[in-house]
């Protein structure tokens, strides 16, 4: 029984994205294309941790403000339509003051990863 539910945790998938949480770099927020841009272990679409400090603050607002407009994507570019304006902005705000993900990935937090 015991075995039967760590299996079931490990093939969980809480985001509804199509990627088990155990593989998904984003476990919150529905994310099928898994798209990185910092390599972080954090998909773009938990991440607003631009500069990898550990929390989503000052400085990454700075960093977006500077992208704003932009058609580059890059990590800024949370909903991945190539585009950095406001419902990046709005994911970013959310997101402020807390660490970047939850992420599924052991090596979260450190770049490369995977």
């Amino acid at each position: 029984f015991l075995l039967l539910e760590a299996f079931a945790a490990e093939q969980a998938d809480d985001d509804g994205d199509g990627v088990f949480n155990s593989e998904d770099n984003c476990t919150v927020v529905a994310n099928p294309d898994q798209l990185d841009s910092d390599a972080d272990g954090y998909g773009n679409a938990c991440d607003a941790d631009f500069n990898n400090d550990g929390v989503v603050g000052i400085p990454d607002f700075a960093l977006l403000s500077a992208q704003f407009g932009s058609t580059t994507g890059g990590s800024a570019d949370f909903n991945g339509d190539t585009i950095v304006g406001i419902p990046d902005f709005a994911a970013l705000s959310g997101m402020f003051g807390s660490p970047p993900g939850p992420s599924g990935l052991s090596c979260a937090g450190t770049v490369p990863c995977p």
